[in-house]
């Protein structure tokens, strides 16, 4: 018996027009067109919420440091307001004694960087601290916010200006007299 060996070419095993080729290449592109949809989708979700619960972060914190701010600013009106009161009494007495009684209120240069002022009803400063400054005698008729003081006997808080005497920005806060 001879030994006969047969050599057979077997079909290859992937054809492009077999059928269950373009079977398994159209379910890929369907996983992968729908794995690509589920990235977009998950990832434009994502950002969505990112963006909010960042959003909400910042605005819980932005309230936070403004409510600091308010009673921070609250805490030196009701200073302002007390040494306006106290400074009434010495106003007859002239601008030596309205100087020393701002100089008695040790607390309150270190409440008011900017230093503090009393204003005569013309608006000329008539005692300040820190007398260094350079306010006395100075007018401030012209600003808005001490106009609203002075004649309409109101509270008003004007915007950043750089002082008369001192280059950095200020916020003044005029506190009137009270009537009396």
């Amino acid at each position: 018996n001879p030994l006969v060996s047969e050599h057979r070419m077997g079909k290859p095993v992937f054809l492009m027009n077999s059928l269950k080729t373009r079977l398994v290449i159209g379910s890929l592109a369907i996983f992968l067109a729908s794995l690509w949809s589920l990235w977009f989708y998950v990832s434009h979700t994502l950002r969505m919420d990112m963006e909010r619960l960042l959003g909400e972060q910042q605005f819980s914190t932005v309230s936070l440091v403004a409510d600091r701010v308010d009673h921070e600013f609250e805490d030196r009106i009701e200073w302002l307001a007390e040494a306006a009161r106290q400074t009434e009494r010495t106003m007859p007495d002239g601008p030596e004694a309205v100087q020393a009684q701002l100089e008695a209120w040790k607390n309150l240069f270190s409440k008011f960087n900017g230093g503090t002022f009393v204003t005569g009803v013309d608006g000329t400063a008539i005692a300040a601290i820190p007398l260094s400054s350079g306010r006395v005698g100075v007018n401030y008729m012209d600003r808005e916010y001490l106009i609203t003081a002075l004649k309409q006997g109101q509270m008003a808080i004007g915007p950043p200006v750089i002082g008369r005497t001192s280059k950095p920005p200020v916020i003044a806060a005029p506190i009137p007299l009270p009537a009396g």
